[in-house]
């Protein structure tokens, strides 16, 4: 395992898209993705959130646009 020649700050970086999800979205897209049903389990979180300034901050950074989670999970299901 490599590691820095100094302790690196802590740094929180959100991943980020352009759509906002909850738990009931995320499963419906991966039972789409695969074909087969996701059960949303369940939590006490506030979902996926993407501020608009990450989306803007990534896409200057990435020069590119960011992907969707849906991309991102077709893009995922295609390598397994």
């Amino acid at each position: 395992m490599s590691q820095a020649p100094v302790k690196l700050p802590i740094e929180t970086i959100n991943l980020v898209g352009p759509d906002t999800f909850m738990g009931p979205e995320l499963a419906a897209i991966w039972s789409e993705v695969l074909g087969r049903p996701v059960a949303y389990g369940g939590d006490v979180s506030d979902g996926i959130i993407s501020d608009a300034c990450d989306v803007e901050c990534y896409t200057k950074i990435l020069d590119r646009p960011v992907h969707s989670y849906r991309d991102f999970a077709v893009e995922l299901a295609s390598a397994a």
